[in-house]
């Protein structure tokens, strides 16, 4: 057995599209290792959100709860992620390309000593081994990456390039607290509040 850890982004209480990408995604590749889906979800509200992504197929949903975690928080969110991958010991570690994505996956593999894989357009368990393609040379070729050393594999998903199934079978739907022993330092460093950009007149 091979459990997938997806981090599921959030903002506002309204997942990414990219994020539902990447869950499904990792139902799909934990199905091929005949394991579970264990997803991961940051913030400061997060109550009913699980619903969605045991919808697309997770079967654990580990909820990091803080009223500071209303945005992004690099320190405790990396501290958040480390417990999840404690708790589950996943094969892998999925998350989205996107500035959070691309940030958080990078303090994670360097605090677990795992390869990273980034902007990944397809991954897959092969002859025992998980293998990611990623766009090379301004995406003129197409790399094929393994990854050596200890677990998990870690990879980011390009964003609008795996499919959400339409009739995907739900998770179990295992809904737990992670208890994270966060730290005062870990929120020395994190978004006040976001402003949206006027548009041009």
């Amino acid at each position: 057995m091979g459990n997938v850890l997806v981090f599921a982004e959030q903002r506002d209480r309204s997942f990414r599209n990219a994020a539902l990408e990447a869950v499904a995604e990792g139902r799909r590749l934990a199905s091929s290792l005949s394991g579970d889906l264990a997803v991961l979800l940051i913030g400061n509200d997060l109550a009913g959100l699980e619903g969605r992504v045991v919808a697309l197929g997770a079967d654990v949903v580990l909820t990091a709860q803080d009223a500071r975690l209303q945005f992004y928080a690099p320190e405790a969110y990396v501290r958040a992620a480390q417990a999840a991958v404690q708790r589950v010991h996943p094969d892998v570690v999925l998350m989205t390309a996107t500035s959070m994505g691309k940030d958080l996956s990078a303090r994670l593999a360097a605090r677990l000593g795992a390869g990273l894989a980034s902007d990944c357009v397809a991954i897959e368990s092969s002859g025992g081994s998980i293998v990611a393609k990623r766009p090379v040379y301004s995406g003129k070729a197409l790399a094929k990456m393994t990854f050596a050393g200890g677990q998990p594999a870690m990879a980011t998903l390009r964003p609008n390039v795996f499919r959400i199934p339409a009739g995907t079978p739900a998770g179990r739907g295992e809904v737990v607290t992670l208890p994270v022993a966060w730290e005062e330092c870990d929120f020395r460093c994190r978004t006040l509040s976001i402003q949206a950009s006027q548009g041009a007149t």
